[in-house]
Formats: structure tokens, C-alpha cells, sequence
């Protein structure tokens, strides 16, 4: 009678495996949405805003001539990098592989994610550089959307979000219509008073209802707001073959911004991604090395085109 042991040998489930998401999905493209264009460098139009809303004197005396109102328009460029990673599969690795693997989606799969997590913080880093947005604000103490002494009693997110609006509007005469959460402000938001004392009837208590990003949506809809994305990729910090520590892109930090649903011209948006080229797959046989290369790569620029669209939130959470 053989050992028992020896009598099954393991083989791969083709029913399951294990893959983290790391997140719901990256919001870099709702964020500065993709715009075509034919070169990788090149130049828009800006029109000037002062000259949109000075208002001149209109009226026009008999047999006098009206008077002359010029308008001015200048330029600013794009220059559009290509990104790209790649690996190689050695023929003996395809031959060894077990489904379900597919050696060849797998890797090319697993280039493009990590090229998507680089753009995701590209774009993140971009669009809260208090350089660059400098219609901003960074909360402390009971400011902070969730007060330790008082269970968030102090805070009054509602008003600061109405603030970061009407500073905006006041600027530019457009309101924001769209609010990005980093996790950790969307979970400080729903905790405070001022945001649980909206969502709960006369009377009502701290343990319902719970706050969907419809509700966020509804509480924020009087200030211009109509699209709520709550960004929740994280990364991993720990260099190659050390210990894995995982922290979120989008931390504390909430983005109220004027986003165009539809590029165009004489159109405003916080910004745009300039693609020249879109995502594609470049394969090569490397005889000499008995492999078969993969290179995903795309040609683009993140630009930031009016930052005065935009008002950040900083450090909205005390981290409790």
C-alpha cells in the first residue's frame, strides 16, 4: 500500500485564484479628462477672464459712434512624454505555466496596473500642489472634520465646502460641480454633526442612516456640486524585497473643482490629459535571450489649465 500522501498530487484550481484590487479604480481621467490631439507638443487658446465680465459703457449719444471694446486672447503649450514599462517571458516559463495562468495577459495586465497606479498619483500630486492651487485651505484642531473632544460636534464641513464654492464662483463665475474625497475625508465627513444632524431625522441618532456617496452628493448639491468621486487607491512604499507598507494616494484632502463633462472649445476645466498617442502593446522576439518582450506604453501630458477652478482642503481628519 503506497503512503497516502504520495497517493494525489496537487494541481492548480482552474476555479479560483487570489488578486488584490488595491482599490475601487482610479480616478485620474474623471479627474482631467482625456483630450485627442494629432503632435505631442502644441498650443490652445486662452481667452482672458477679465475681459468676459468688465462691463463698458453701452450707451450711444446721436450721431456719435459707439464706443470700441477690444478683447484679447493668448496661448499656453502642452507637451505630451511617453510612459512605458516592460518584461520578457522566457520560453521555459511559458511551457511550465499551469492554467488558469496566461502568462502573456498576466504580464501585460500587470504593467499597465502599475502604469495606471503612476499615473493616478501623477495626477494626484498634480492637482493638490498648493503651488499650483493656491485657492486652498489646511484645517486644524476642532476645525478638523473629526474632533476627538467632541465626536466631530465642532466641525462644520458643509461650510467649508460652501466656502472653497463661493470663493471659486466669486473668482470666476463658475461654482464646482464636482468634490474628489480622499477615503479618509469621506469617512471623517460622515461622522461629524453638522453632516450626521442633515441625514438623520428630528430626533434622530448617530446610527443611521448610513451615507452613500448619492446622499454626499444630495448634502453638497447646494453648492454647485453634481458628481461625488471618492478616491481610494493605495500604494505600496516598501521598496522591492523589503516589507510592504501600503498608504493611500488620495489621503485627507478633498478637491472641490470645476470639471467639464465634454472638452471643448471655449470651455473651462481644471484640466486636461493631452494624449498623442493612446495606450498600446509593443511585442518583440529577444532571441538571445529566449524571450518574448512586452511593452505597454501611451504618450501624454496631465496640464492643469485653470487652476482657479479648483479649492483644496487640506488635513481635513485629526486621524481618530
Amino acid at each position: 500500500m503506497p503512503d497516502f500522501a504520495s497517493t494525489h498530487v496537487d494541481a492548480v484550481s482552474t476555479r479560483m485564484s487570489r488578486m488584490y484590487p488595491l482599490g475601487t479604480g482610479p480616478v485620474a481621467d474623471r479627474v482631467l479628462p482625456m483630450v485627442r490631439v494629432g503632435k505631442e507638443s502644441g498650443l490652445y487658446f486662452r481667452y482672458d477672464k477679465g475681459d468676459m465680465a468688465r462691463i463698458p459703457y453701452t450707451k450711444r449719444q446721436l450721431r456719435s459712434e459707439s464706443r470700441t471694446v477690444d478683447w484679447r486672447v493668448d496661448t499656453d503649450t502642452y507637451q505630451a512624454e511617453e510612459y512605458a514599462l516592460n518584461d520578457l517571458i522566457d520560453d521555459r516559463e511559458f511551457k511550465q505555466a499551469d492554467r488558469p495562468l496566461d502568462l502573456q495577459r498576466d504580464t501585460i495586465q500587470n504593467l499597465q496596473r502599475l502604469m495606471v497606479l503612476d499615473r493616478e498619483k501623477r495626477v494626484h500630486d498634480l492637482v493638490t500642489d498648493t503651488a499650483v492651487i493656491t485657492k486652498n485651505t489646511t484645517l486644524t484642531g476642532t476645525a478638523q472634520w473629526r474632533d476627538a473632544g467632541a465626536s466631530g460636534a465642532a466641525a462644520a464641513p458643509l461650510d467649508d465646502i460652501e466656502t472653497g464654492s463661493e470663493e471659486i464662483r466669486a473668482d470666476t463665475g463658475v461654482r464646482p460641480n464636482t468634490a474628489i474625497f480622499g477615503i479618509a475625508a469621506q469617512l471623517a465627513f460622515q461622522k461629524t454633526t453638522q453632516v450626521i444632524d442633515k441625514m438623520t431625522t428630528p430626533g434622530g441618532n448617530w446610527g443611521s442612516p448610513t451615507i452613500t456617496v448619492d446622499q454626499i452628493r444630495t448634502l453638497l448639491a447646494p453648492y454647485g456640486i453634481t458628481q461625488v468621486i471618492i478616491a481610494d487607491m493605495i500604494e505600496n512604499t516598501g521598496a522591492f524585497g523589503a516589507a510592504d507598507s501600503f498608504a493611500d494616494l488620495w489621503i485627507d484632502e478633498v478637491l472641490l473643482a470645476f470639471i467639464t463633462p465634454q472638452p471643448g472649445l471655449k470651455s473651462v476645466s481644471l484640466g486636461y490629459s493631452f494624449f498623442s498617442r493612446q495606450w498600446s502593446v509593443r511585442r518583440a522576439r529577444v532571441e538571445r535571450q529566449h524571450s518574448d518582450w512586452f511593452e505597454p506604453s501611451y504618450v501624454a501630458d496631465e496640464k492643469i489649465v485653470a487652476a482657479d477652478v479648483a479649492y483644496l482642503i487640506e488635513d481635513v481628519s485629526d486621524g481618530t
